[in-house]
């Protein structure tokens, strides 16, 4: 995961790579500049390596998914080989539902 990617003609907020291929995102403007809403959206695709284009690159451990609906993260989709639930910081084991916790 990539943050700040700065290109000749524009700066992403964040890219996640493959590291052949990065797609950047942003959040969504109307033709007014108002921003239409909370998430980002796929701006680019890349076929480069950003890396060095980019502020900050973090290692992706873990993702979580939930429905729309949920108050917290319901399914584990990956995890590292390397990595565990429990070593994640409090703040974020509070967003996650108990039945991942206990696993």
């Amino acid at each position: 995961m990539l943050e700040e990617i700065v290109t000749d003609t524009r700066t992403y907020k964040f890219g996640t790579t493959d590291l052949n291929f990065t797609l950047c995102l942003n959040k969504e403007y109307d033709d007014q500049g108002q921003q239409k809403g909370d998430c980002f959206v796929v701006e680019s695709l890349r076929d480069e390596d950003c890396f060095s284009k980019s502020r900050t690159a973090y290692t992706v451990t873990h993702i979580f998914s939930a429905p729309n609906d949920a108050k917290k993260y319901t399914t584990l989709l990956f995890l590292d080989e390397n990595a565990m639930i429990d070593s994640l910081p409090d703040e974020i084991k509070n967003m996650l539902d108990q039945t991942l916790l206990h696993k």
